[in-house]
């Protein structure tokens, strides 16, 4: 029996010692992870078909990203049927947002209530003679209006006048003691202390030195959604709508927090549609008892592509 084992162990110690010339000789691998790497380094410097194929988990779509073509995924989508959201470069996104064409993507944060009404930056030519518009120091800064149209300006918090063929902005910058023109019977609220400066976006400025951006900018209670937030509602993704230069778009359902107003409260939010006198979208009701569900939004690059139509 023991010359039996020690012609066995011999021939296993025979087969360990080919088996080492072997490897050392390179004609066998061993499976190392060194190994591995070194030779995915050589092959980076000059890569095969093979190499180029293979997938990049950083670039690849995310299943998670998968939605319904109408927005987030609330139980009336097939989110398998959806199909796959693939990253997109910033310089893309900045496009999509300015086109209203900004992806859909399923959205993880609850779903809260809203209620919407709307505002606008009305335009005027300027008048001979009217009611100026003043400054914090009480100086006129040029235009003229009518009554109701200086009431309309202070209402709204921004206004275009046209001046010797051009149009200049001109923005809501505080308010005074001294009642300079009374409103009382358009509004019932204390509007004729409204002083103005010359605004710095081409519709008017928000808060946070954010300017307003037509069917983007929302005017929120900060408490409740707070500013540079980003909302998404579902309600607005696929209607159409006019832009202020005649553009004909169809909304993507993402709006951004850049606004307030005083009669903002709650949850209660104010939509900036450009310079059109009545907003298209059915959802703005200006009734706090036809609530729709909104979500915000947590995506970066979302967020980064709509700051930047509001600087």
């Amino acid at each position: 029996m023991e010359t039996y084992r020690s012609v066995f162990w011999g021939e296993v110690g025979m087969l360990k010692l080919a088996l080492y010339v072997l490897v050392t000789s390179g004609l066998v691998g061993c499976g190392n992870a060194n190994s591995a790497r070194r030779q995915t380094n050589q092959n980076s410097q000059n890569p095969s078909a093979s190499d180029q194929a293979l997938p990049n988990p950083d670039t690849q779509p995310s299943a998670s990203r998968s939605l319904p073509a109408r927005g987030p995924d609330t139980g009336k989508g097939d989110a398998s049927a959806a199909q796959p959201q693939t990253r997109v470069n910033s310089s893309a996104l900045t496009a999509a947002a300015q086109a209203f064409e900004l992806p859909a993507r399923t959205i993880e944060t609850p779903p809260r209530k809203l209620w919407a009404t709307w505002y606008r930056t009305p335009r005027f030519s300027n008048l001979e003679t009217g009611f100026e518009l003043l400054d914090m120091n009480g100086r006129a800064l040029g235009p003229q209006l009518s009554h109701r149209q200086w009431c309309d300006a202070a209402m709204e918090g921004s206004v275009q006048v046209l001046i010797g063929g051009d149009w200049k902005t001109f923005n809501y910058a505080g308010s005074t003691g001294t009642t300079q023109v009374d409103c009382s019977i358009y509004f019932s609220h204390p509007v004729g202390r409204t002083r103005f400066r010359l605004a710095r976006g081409p519709f008017g400025d928000g808060v946070a030195n954010y300017i307003l951006s037509p069917y983007r900018t929302i005017a929120v209670d900060p408490a409740v959604i707070p500013y540079g937030s980003v909302v998404f509602v579902e309600e607005a993704r696929g209607l159409p709508f006019t832009m202020p230069d005649g553009t004909r778009r169809v909304h993507d359902g993402y709006f951004f927090a850049a606004d307030t107003g005083g009669l903002i409260q709650g949850n209660h939010i104010d939509v900036f549609i450009g310079i059109e006198a009545k907003s298209p979208f059915p959802w703005i009701t200006s009734n706090s008892s036809s609530q729709i569900d909104y979500r915000i939004v947590p995506d970066s690059d979302i967020k980064e592509a709509l700051l930047g139509l509001h600087l």
